[in-house]
């Protein structure tokens, strides 16, 4: 690579610089964001005329996460954040790496599709070569590294239609620790008769369902029951989620799902198991038709299966008071959102008051009253 293409690449940074936000109300974003400023500027000064080809290609990997950081942060109004979608990923995120969200932040975009969904992230080995490489450059601590989602954009607050992003998360775990690479490299693969790419798709498919159910294939059209080249057929998707969530089906299925769970705890020693929990009578905001706040996590995954298990039952309380699909469907993304804002609020203010009562003992020790 000749570094001249370098320096297209560095007028171009320094162009969406120019042109996008620089203030963030998220203390985490503004740190992100800064530290992709000092990167950018050590690379202006550095000599990188002089750079082998090797660390040109280094210097491009860096402008390009630059580049499509600050994209990805540049929100023109917070408002059009998925916090509460977020929120829930974050969650799940954790699960599955240690220190997740202080090692990614995860943003959402936008696309002008209908249904277009899809991840961009570097993995863990990835990440450890890049800051390894970007300190050795130009002595600086590459610090997050984004998780980018997309999405249809005229979905931003439908949370029915979201649930791909538990499936898309999944895609990432899998790449992260190379969970179906390695399976695909086993001896007698090829006997399962099913491509290391279908394999990945289950894999999204149950990883998303550990927390959201069978919601996580409800989306798609099971009557669909010829497979592509990069997906199996809707109807085996739908049939081996329920396989994985009832823990019993068809021989195929089974085996499936036997092998997934398998090749996932030898490559993370972490179980592809059930992980929600049941929301009880008085967190289920479907029962009374009003948000509620819950106190598990574990159950906040819920709310997408209970949504959607009340918007395919025809029958069921908020079918009834609202006959019209539009207002249903409305009053039902309205209420995910507003049960996961609420549990959000609380567990800020939890957090609130156990930095109040350290702030309390520390003054106790010192002999301050506040009384």
């Amino acid at each position: 690579m000749l570094y001249t293409k370098l320096e297209l690449q560095i007028a171009q940074v320094e162009r969406l610089i120019a042109n996008s936000r620089s203030k963030f109300p998220n203390e985490k974003k503004e740190h992100i964001y800064n530290n992709m400023l000092l990167l950018f500027d050590r690379i202006k000064i550095s000599n990188y005329a002089k750079f082998k080809p090797p660390q040109l290609t280094i210097v491009q990997s860096a402008l390009q996460i630059i580049f499509y950081t600050i994209e990805y942060l540049d929100y023109k109004n917070e408002s059009e954040i998925p916090k509460r979608l977020i929120f829930c990923l974050n969650k799940v995120l954790n699960d599955w790496i240690d220190d997740g969200d202080n090692n990614y932040f995860i943003v959402v975009s936008y696309n002008k599709t209908q249904s277009d969904f899809f991840l961009k992230a570097f993995e863990q080995s990835q990440l450890i070569l890049l800051k390894q490489y970007i300190k050795l450059l130009f002595n600086i601590e590459y610090t997050q590294s984004l998780i980018q989602i997309s999405k249809p954009k005229y979905l931003f607050n439908d949370h029915l239609s979201s649930v791909p992003v538990y499936h898309e998360l999944g895609h990432f775990i899998d790449k992260n620790y190379q969970i179906v690479y390695n399976f695909s490299r086993e001896d007698g693969f090829a006997n399962h008769n099913i491509s290391e790419i279908h394999f990945s798709e289950f894999f999204a498919d149950l990883f998303a369902a550990q927390y959201i159910g069978k919601s996580a294939v409800a989306p798609l059209d099971e009557t669909k029951t010829v497979a592509t080249k990069n997906h199996p057929s809707n109807s085996k998707r739908v049939e081996v989620v329920n396989t994985f969530i009832e823990g019993t089906g068809p021989i195929d299925c089974m085996r499936i799902v036997t092998e997934l769970k398998r090749i996932t705890f030898l490559r993370t020693n972490k179980e592809l198991k059930i992980r929600y929990e049941l929301l009880s009578d008085d967190e289920n905001p479907f029962i009374s038709l009003t948000p509620k706040v819950i106190n598990n996590y574990q159950k906040l995954h819920s709310l997408f299966n209970v949504g959607w298990q009340n918007w395919l039952d025809t029958e069921s309380l908020i079918r009834k008071r609202y006959p019209l699909s539009s207002e249903c469907s409305t009053i039902i993304n309205r209420l995910i959102h507003q049960s996961i804002r609420l549990t959000m609020q609380q567990g800020e203010l939890r957090r609130l008051k156990r930095i109040g009562n350290r702030i309390e003992n520390i003054a106790s020790r010192f002999g301050y009253n506040a009384n």
